[in-house]
């Protein structure tokens, strides 16, 4: 979740699309993410767009960098029949 963040920020149904679980185990995780300072969240209508925190230590930005990266999954989630329905 964090590595598909990297690329841009994206709402719940972005993230079940892309990982291939529930609505609800995207939540759960998002939540603890948030708890843990790591994600922030902002909500637009029904939906939640997470983001990375803008306030991330030196130490998570450093361990992100060797994340792989999804530009690509994003990039064919986003332009495919299966694209999420609230296309924010």
């Amino acid at each position: 979740m964090l590595a598909l963040l990297q690329v841009r920020p994206l709402c719940v149904c972005e993230l079940v699309s892309l990982l291939g679980i529930s609505q609800s185990a995207v939540s759960q995780h998002m939540r603890r993410l948030r708890e843990a300072g790591l994600v922030a969240g902002e909500r637009r209508g029904q939906w939640v767009v997470y983001r990375l925190n803008d306030a991330l230590p030196a130490s998570a930005i450093c361990l992100l960098k060797d994340l792989p990266d999804f530009s690509d999954e994003i990039g064919r989630l986003m332009s495919g029949d299966e694209a999420p329905v609230c296309r924010l």
